[in-house]
């Protein structure tokens, strides 16, 4: 029958079994009743005389069997009745219910039955409905609720499946549109996501997959509309461009063209920056910039050659202010200052093509010009700034493009440098330093770019600086001036490109006709090539000639320097050891952690007095701090729910998730203990199965955690693990970090209330739950909005190679280790052994929503001893809600985690 194979019923007729075969084997080889135990774990023969329960009354029980008062010889008789085979063999009759039979949902019978009292004519004994007679009528105890026990019960047993007992002695069939699982007191409705016939015991919630679709169709349909939107705005910057280029040839990109709304002297703002004797000395003595002068002036393009090492890009950055040097000074207009200070007016374009992947080139020009051009520019003047830098950088034709990926084609490469330079260009520089612009570009496209940069230094009258490597002749005849730097970082040349061949022409070498300039130029200061005059000269050489020259001395080399630099200039000192390596690195250790601490005082305090003060920033006022929220949350925004497809199937991996977890979790359920007359005559080591609950219920709250938390904080780490590199690239700009990071946050918001949300309604596809809805979803909401932040965090510490691996144990460690369940929170408090780390396990999200779940699954279910287990764990009842609040604050705190990882790690890229 169904009932009779459930594996709770046959589990607790195979311990009582067990129990009436020891017990009669004893009084077949003693001839006597068996003494009792002098243990109190023993199993004792005669129950009514157990440890336990001698002289005490069970709750909810009647008359318990009294101990027998006359001799030796009325005990043995009685136990003789109350162990006699022919009474133990009619315990194990099942009988049919007197209930009409009701079908499952795949047509068998569903036939319940329950355990009755001895019938037979010699045997037979009443017991009252409601109530269970194991030994007798005089053996009479009370059913407790959840149990069913008609008329003439020696065993009580649970409800049956797709049956309800309002009363242990009353049994209804499961209405239609209802389902009652094994154990259950009343129907529970099924909603309209599953189709629960009569007598349906687990409900099958395949509505679920309908829910699914209508959320699918209904996203799919509000992104297209949004994006169709989104694509008439396109076509009316596409008319304003053909506007703009009614005129047939591509015009000069001048600020003149624009309304004049901006300050001339602003507009107009030159920069002339001189620098003398620019150094760079590292704590372990190494020189790697070394004596550096020359100037970049406006309106003019300069090269900076140079082999490989010979510090190039580091004269960049110390020239900029990214890194501090340690001799040397910088005139800007003829006055001392640092170019830092003039960051909002400094257009720094990397080596790499550093711009997010997923926009348009307009949304990303638009972007860059909303957020660092003046504040009191409007809307248009902004749009009609940009749209100028997009018909002057020849991209009107891609400009409702996506820049695209390495996987997902997109722009060309020279299409990707021309976005990345104007991105700066957009923002009106006054100085535009390029490192490597014409990087991984063929001949004609780096040509396109050095021409480009050659055009806006004349039309724009900016300064410009590049370092470029091996340019090609055509290329390199765009160039203005060139600073040549030999390894170490030394001054070989700074002058005219014009003038550098007449001035090595000097020293004795003639450039071949047949040879590229900047070639030879490179293979000079290498020490590749040989001097006519001179014989060959190291790079030293040529450095100590070029510093004769800005003296007004002869060049002409003096013949007596003998120094080895044909590899190189200065080498590292030598070695000193393990002693003198540990000093270094702790030398290097302390200078850097220095270095970020004085950086974060600052900066700090310069924030500090900005908002006390309410000072304008004298350099240029650029948009507040809500403008540019605003603008990254709808940058955000387009990067999240502008595909569609992409958007739809992040959250079906979370319904994935959900119902594998609700696969896992079909048979984890809660069924009360069973009474404790049935459990005396268990033995000693099978009483302890039998006095607790079968309780999986944790088990659920465990995998409920461990799947919010491991897809949330996977899908985190994209949120600004992806885009790190953005990020310092904007913050160097002068973008502040804070809306950047609460313009995130909001657009990850509506993710985390949909992914919940799917999780949630696939996790109860097959998990039998009694609680509500809403209550699993607060709790996988909460877990989410936890697992989020942790994401973030992860993303700015741990790089993007090995954050997928930390990101799948951080969800290990929280749901599976601090979940409070193994060890367990007694164990935790009470052992000593965890006292130093104690604490984990208050700051640990799952340990509170494996209680929330907990408290009102076991209260959703009829079992008289639910707030005994509840205590158990060291859960309260009114716990529900201050556990909600816990994790909400610790969701926030992990927030806060993230918005201060995100300001202090890596500042040495904010530059």
């Amino acid at each position: 029958m169904p009932n009779m194979k459930s594996p709770s019923t046959l589990s607790i007729l195979f311990i009582t079994l067990i129990g009436i075969c020891l017990s009669w084997t004893l009084v077949l080889a003693q001839g006597q009743p068996p003494r009792q135990s002098s243990t109190p774990s023993a199993a004792p023969a005669r129950p009514s005389q157990t440890p336990v329960a001698a002289g005490q009354q069970q709750a909810g029980s009647n008359n318990n069997l009294p101990p027998p008062t006359g001799g030796s010889g009325a005990q043995e008789d009685l136990f003789n009745e109350i162990f006699s085979p022919k009474y133990f063999a009619s315990l194990f009759k099942a009988v049919d219910a007197p209930v009409r039979p009701v079908r499952f949902p795949n047509g068998t019978l569903n036939v319940c039955q329950y355990i009755s009292t001895p019938r037979n004519t010699t045997d037979r004994y009443d017991c009252d409905a409601g109530s269970f007679c194991p030994y007798g009528a005089r053996s009479k105890t009370k059913c407790s609720k959840g149990f069913y026990c008609p008329a003439n019960t020696a065993q009580p047993l649970y409800c049956c499946e797709g049956y309800y007992c309002p009363t242990p002695e009353q049994i209804l069939p499961c209405p239609s549109n209802n389902y009652c699982p094994r154990g259950s007191i009343r129907p529970f409705p099924c909603h309209f996501i599953a189709n629960c016939p009569e007598g349906t015991g687990s409900p099958r919630r395949l509505g679920v997959f309908l829910v699914v679709v209508a959320f699918v169709v209904f996203a799919w349909l509000t992104l297209t509309i949004k994006n169709r939107h989104h694509m008439v705005r396109y076509l009316k910057y596409s008319e304003t461009m053909a506007h703009l280029g009614e005129a047939g040839e591509k015009k000069p990109m001048t600020t003149v063209t624009l309304p004049r709304r901006v300050a001339e002297a602003e507009r107009k703002r030159l920069f002339d920056v001189q620098f003398a004797d620019l150094g760079l000395k590292l704590p372990n003595g190494v020189e790697v910039l070394r004596g550096v002068s020359g100037e970049l002036k406006a309106g003019r393009v300069c090269a900076i050659l140079g082999p490989s090492g010979s510090g190039k890009t580091t004269f960049f950055n110390v020239l900029r202010g990214a890194v501090k040097r340690t001799s040397g000074t910088v005139q800007i207009n003829g006055m001392e200052g640092e170019l830092s200070m003039y960051r909002k007016l400094i257009g720094f374009v990397p080596q790499e093509d550093i711009m997010i992947r997923e926009l348009t080139v307009l949304d990303t020009l638009m972007f860059s010009a909303k957020t660092r051009l003046p504040a009191h520019w409007s809307h248009t003047q902004c749009k009609q700034k940009v749209l100028e830098t997009i018909e002057y950088l020849g991209l009107e034709h891609v400009m409702n493009q996506s820049i695209g990926t390495e996987a997902k084609r997109g722009l060309s490469g020279g299409q990707r440098k021309r976005t990345n330079i104007g991105m700066e260009l957009v923002a009106e520089p006054s100085v535009l330093l390029l490192d490597e612009p014409t990087s991984g570009l063929d001949s004609a496209t780096s040509f396109e770019v050095c021409s480009l940069l050659h055009s806006i230094a004349r039309d724009q009258f900016i300064t410009i600086a590049a370092v470029v490597h091996s340019p090609s002749p055509a290329a390199f005849e765009k160039f203005d001036d060139v600073l040549l730097l030999a390894k170490g970082g030394r001054t070989v040349y700074f002058g005219e490109r014009s003038f550098a061949l007449h001035y090595f022409r000097n020293l004795g070498y003639e450039c071949p006709s047949n040879v590229n300039h900047a070639d030879f130029l490179l293979d000079v200061v290498a020490g590749k090539r040989t001097s006519e005059k001179y014989g060959p000269l190291t790079p030293l050489d040529l450095v100590h000639a070029w510093e004769r020259y800005t003296n007004g001395e002869s060049p002409e080399p003096s013949g007596n320097v003998v120094v080895n630099m044909r590899l190189g200039t200065l080498e590292a000192p030598a070695s000193a050891g393990f002693v003198g390596s540990l000093t270094h690195y702790l030398s290097d250790a302390w200078t850097e952690t220095s270095a970020w601490f004085s950086d974060v005082t600052s900066e700090t305090t310069e924030w500090a007095h900005g908002l006390v003060t309410c000072a304008r920033d004298p350099i240029r006022e650029t948009p507040s701090a809500l403008m540019v929220f605003w603008q990254c949350f709808r940058r955000a925004s387009f990067q999240i729910y502008r595909t569609p497809s992409k958007f739809i199937l992040d959250q079906l991996l979370h319904l994935g998730c959900g119902a594998f977890i609700s696969i896992a979790s079909e048979n984890l359920d809660y069924l009360g203990k069973q009474p404790k007359e049935i459990c005396d005559v268990t033995p000693a080591a099978l009483r302890l199965m039998c006095s607790n609950p079968v309780d999986n219920l944790r088990q659920v709250g465990v995998f409920m955690s461990l799947g919010a938390m491991f897809a949330g904080i996977s899908v985190a780490t994209n949120t600004f693990g992806n885009e790190r590199v953005v990020h310092w690239r904007e913050t160097a700009a002068g973008r502040p970090t804070m809306p950047y990071f609460f313009a995130k946050m909001l657009a990850d918001f509506p993710r985390i209330v949909v992914a919940a949300f799917m999780f949630t309604l696939s996790l109860i596809l097959f998990w039998p739950y009694r609680s509500h809805f809403m209550v699993i979803y607060a709790v996988s909401l909460l877990l989410y909005f936890c697992a989020f932040p942790m994401g973030y965090v992860l993303s700015i510490w741990v790089n993007k190679e090995s954050v997928g691996l930390v990101g799948t144990g951080f969800a290990l460690l929280w749901s599976l280790v601090l979940s409070g369940m193994i060890p367990s929170l007694e164990k935790v408090k009470t052992s000593g052994v965890y006292d130093g780390i104690a604490w984990l396990w208050d700051i640990s999200p799952p340990r509170y929503g494996v209680e929330a779940i907990y408290i009102k699954e076991v209260m959703a279910r009829p079992f008289a001893e639910n707030s005994e287990e509840v205590q158990l764990y060291g859960y309260k009842l009114s716990h529900f809600f201050p556990n909600l609040a816990i994790m909400a604050g610790i969701g926030l705190c992990w927030c806060l985690m993230a918005l201060i990882s995100l300001k202090l790690a890596n500042r040495s890229q904010f530059r």
